[in-house]
């Protein structure tokens, strides 16, 4: 899909921008410095992102079960320290990004409001439901099950382990101006996520 975009943008000589995670897997890491972005294209890394918009990721799944009063399965190590992003933040960068002529035919990284582990995140979210999170550690049979399911899951998940001492190098790093603190962005998904679980939805 991807390869169809590219091709498009350049025979219709639109602009295009591409926005994927930090935490590559190491095929992907390789690849990140040999695709050079043209004169009409940007890629932006972004931090794992957080917020109402934003489902498809681990740290959704671990509010989403806290607000509806179950235990969160441990898929990584909560200790580990890394950078998330609020969505609506992510949103307003590239916008800021795309906006500046001289942004294009270059890769960026952008910036979340520092480092903090996904424990101290539900820490947060269990201030917000005034209830402590329950945690659930993932049995050998059921990652071996996750595995036979999905191949590539152990390579994902060792992907977000990694610290990544080298994301500098993915790009110039763009940080926006005042960036959503967690204690507000976690208290904001989180009311968004209790008012959907409570009607139903």
């Amino acid at each position: 899909m991807l390869e169809a975009v590219r091709s498009i943008a350049v025979v219709s000589g639109a602009k295009m921008v591409t926005l994927e995670g930090v935490y590559l897997p190491v095929d992907r890491r390789e690849q990140v410095n040999l695709n050079v972005p043209g004169a009409t294209s940007m890629r932006i890394f972004s931090p794992e992102l957080y917020g109402e918009g934003a489902s498809n990721t681990i740290i959704h799944y671990a509010l989403r079960k806290i607000v509806q009063a179950k235990p969160v399965k441990q898929l990584i190590d909560p200790s580990v320290r890394r950078d998330y992003l609020y969505v609506d933040d992510a949103t307003r960068y590239v916008l800021e990004l795309v906006s500046m002529e001289t942004a294009f035919r270059s890769d960026w990284r952008l910036r979340g409001s520092g480092l903090i582990s996904q424990a101290e995140l539900l820490d947060l979210t269990g201030s917000v439901v005034q209830a402590a999170p329950r945690f659930e550690p993932i049995g050998g049979w059921q990652q071996r099950l996750l595995q036979w399911y999905e191949p590539t899951a152990k390579n994902m998940l060792d992907c977000y382990e990694w610290l990544g001492e080298d994301i500098g190098t993915y790009g110039t790093e763009y940080s926006g101006v005042s960036p959503t603190s967690y204690k507000e962005g976690i208290a904001s998904t989180i009311k968004s996520l209790m008012a959907k679980h409570n009607s139903g939805y």
